[in-house]
């Protein structure tokens, strides 16, 4: 193992809560539309931009 690597645990846990909060909207989507093509969009939309928050936090 490299040790000296670091991981950046803020880091880990916001792209946790990004894939979470990705998912959870794209079933809340489902449920309320009934939509598969609105599901994904939802789901694309809401994962690019925690993307976009985590990649410029740095």
């Amino acid at each position: 193992m490299d040790e000296d690597r670091k991981i950046d645990l803020r880091r880990t846990k916001l792209m946790d809560f990004v894939m979470e909060a990705s998912l959870g909207s794209a079933l809340a989507a489902f449920v309320i539309f009934n939509s598969v093509f609105l599901t994904l969009g939802v789901l694309c939309a809401v994962w690019l931009g925690g993307m976009a928050v985590l990649t410029h936090l740095g």
